[in-house]
């Protein structure tokens, strides 16, 4: 899934990745279709936990991807990083629905990978539903993958993996 693109509220970058999401949307900032970038982190896995308590904070993807994204001339005045962790794609979306109804966005341009487009826009639309907030899902330029060969590459072969059974779960409702 990738839809046309318009100007939005905000440009949501969804946890996931290094820096293939993150330079997308940055992309995007560059290209005019929002202000406004908005990162979800992961939670904190048991080895992250480990180390804050020996007093070496974890740098999150979300916070990694920010100074990236500084050094390549995105004004901080940009990005928005809530505290929430997430664990899961519906979490994300019931952040962003938090967000976007506090703060009056009524167009939000969803940036993902490729194999993610299909469930994070399913999720997204399931979580913004009753709000008229408008989804605009878009996958990454700089996603390597190639669905339509999904069997001719290990990574592509572990996304389709990976992704039917979650996509199944949301259709069955079973995944919040």
């Amino acid at each position: 899934r990738n839809d046309p693109l318009e100007h939005a509220d905000v440009i949501h970058v969804l946890a996931g990745s290094r820096m293939e999401r993150p330079l997308e949307a940055a992309m995007l900032y560059r290209e005019g279709y929002s202000p406004l970038l908005l990162f979800t982190q992961e939670a904190v896995d048991p080895a992250e936990s480990y180390l804050l308590k020996q007093g070496v904070p974890p740098v999150s993807g979300a916070e990694y991807a920010r100074r990236q994204l500084l050094k390549f001339g995105i004004p901080a005045s940009a990005f928005l990083l809530p505290p929430d962790a997430h664990d899961n794609t519906a979490q994300e979306a019931t952040t962003l629905r938090r967000l976007a109804v506090q703060r009056g966005w009524r167009t939000v341009i969803l940036v993902t990978s490729g194999y993610h487009t299909r469930r994070s826009g399913y999720a997204f639309a399931r979580a913004l539903r009753g709000t008229n907030i408008k989804l605009i899902v878009r996958a990454s330029r700089f996603d390597t993958s190639e669905p339509e060969r999904w069997w001719s590459s290990r990574s592509d072969i572990r996304w389709m993996l990976s992704e039917g059974p979650k996509m199944a779960a949301y259709l069955l409702g079973l995944a919040d």
